[in-house]
């Protein structure tokens, strides 16, 4: 059986759903074309414990509990997490390709040689899927220096959204394909077999938002007035200012949430995969603009935006507009159709990729996500 290593975040102290659900989903499609997959995760467990952990041990410990055994339990082989180039170069010694991706790994403010492959001295296959630029610009003066240098030795690039393969074309002169997050490769149904029990039982909403959800009162507000007969849910996260109104639930591990987004009657989130869990489920939401303070205020935050353009859907909000929640409605019967011929793409450039570094031998309809 042929190895593939997969470098990404899957950080043991960082509970992010997005990240830990997209290295499941990554390396289960991998799984399936019939690869040994090992997880790699770029990570400074020292760190996140000291940093993050200890000052939020009693709130979210079962959290972290139910992260782990989470990974444990859809992730086939141990999760191998180092931030040492030495360890990763150890690793790759018997891989026979490597994988980077997903999530916003190649972001210009948390990048480094290792999320790029660059192993100059191991003569490997490397292929990028879908890592995230985040922003539709790049600030940073020594980017396109350093990155320049580091994709000359990918050979096959792509990033999660339109705008950060334009970046990579820009900076590498090569072409870079445009493919969807991990986690909207699988079928829902696979999902629904990682998904915990229906926790709330009765009608509700579910909100979850990263960023200060007391600056979003204005939109929020227009939100419960719309679904006055629901209960109001929200995911509540380390990060987050307080909640004017809704039960907030802690302890909720990457099963449950799965759960309340598939339970939910609608979903208002500020988070890219917030986002992609309504659109595998179906559901309605209304995606908005996240804030944080002034040193990060998302203003070129294109990862939804770019999604949203994929397939047809226009319900992006700031927390000054005003909802117009009869026009709000999302066809999901020509969104699905939009998805199904992205994912056929998205798994044509795995397997192309794959079979032109004489890995794979499957035809197109010889897998299955």
């Amino acid at each position: 059986m042929k190895t593939i290593i997969i470098i990404t975040e899957c950080r043991r102290y960082r509970f992010n759903y997005g990240e830990t659900l997209q290295a499941v989903a990554l390396n289960k499609v991998l799984s399936n074309l019939g690869f040994k997959c090992i997880t790699a995760s770029y990570e400074n467990e020292k760190n996140d414990l000291k940093g993050w952990m200890l000052p939020n041990i009693k709130t979210y410990a079962l959290r972290g509990i139910k992260f782990e055994l989470f990974r444990h339990r859809h992730i086939v082989y141990p999760i191998f997490r180092s931030n040492k180039k030495e360890d990763f170069e150890k690793l790759i010694d018997k891989a026979d390709v490597l994988f980077c991706g997903s999530d916003c790994i190649w972001y210009e403010k948390d990048y480094n040689d290792i999320l790029f492959m660059f192993f100059p001295k191991k003569k490997i296959p490397k292929i990028a899927y879908a890592p995230s630029l985040r922003d539709s610009v790049v600030t940073d003066n020594m980017y396109e220096k350093r990155v320049s240098k580091w994709i000359g030795q990918i050979d096959h690039l792509s990033t999660r959204e339109l705008d950060g393969s334009r970046i990579i074309e820009e900076i590498s002169k090569r072409t870079c394909q445009t493919v969807l997050d991990p986690t909207l490769l699988l079928d829902k149904r696979i999902w629904d077999n990682m998904s915990g029990k229906r926790i709330i039982k009765e009608s509700y909403i579910v909100l979850y938002i990263i960023g200060k959800s007391r600056e979003l009162v204005p939109i929020l507000t227009q939100v419960k007035k719309f679904y006055k007969n629901r209960r109001i849910i929200w995911i509540g996260m380390e990060n987050n200012n307080g909640y004017p109104f809704g039960d907030v639930l802690i302890d909720i591990g990457p099963a449950e949430f799965i759960s309340l987004i598939k339970y939910a009657d609608a979903v208002i989130t500020d988070s890219f995969h917030g986002t992609a869990f309504s659109i595998i489920y179906e559901k309605q939401m209304y995606s908005i603009k996240r804030i944080v303070n002034k040193r990060d205020i998302y203003d070129n935050d294109c990862r939804i935006k770019n999604v949203f353009d994929f397939l047809g859907i226009h319900n992006y909000y700031t927390k000054s507009d005003k909802i117009d929640f009869k026009g709000a409605e999302i066809d999901y019967q020509e969104v699905s159709k939009k998805l199904k011929k992205q994912r056929e793409t998205s798994l044509d450039y795995i397997v192309n990729a794959l079979k032109d570094e004489g890995l794979l031998k499957y035809g197109k309809n010889d897998r299955v996500c």
